[in-house]
């Protein structure tokens, strides 16, 4: 999980259950109600839209998916 997305699960309140001997796992397991999921896929969503609003106002004439994937750290 890339730290932008890690960043919106925590201010989500969402859950990063870990046990014990998995500490080195990176992403551990997420419990997540669905109010909650939804409130973080919201979260994305909102993200995602503050971007284009970013470029557009900025003055780019095109805005593609990569300003999004850029903006997560996911610019393979």
């Amino acid at each position: 999980m890339n730290e932008r997305i890690r960043q919106l699960a925590e201010q989500t309140h969402v859950t990063v259950l870990t046990t014990k001997g998995m500490e080195n796992i990176a992403d551990g397991c997420y419990i997540v109600s669905p109010d909650k999921l939804q409130e973080f896929a919201q979260s994305i969503i909102r993200e995602c839209a503050d971007v284009v609003r970013y470029y557009y106002i900025r003055g780019d004439e095109l805005i593609t998916s990569q300003h999004i994937t850029r903006h997560f750290g996911d610019d393979e």
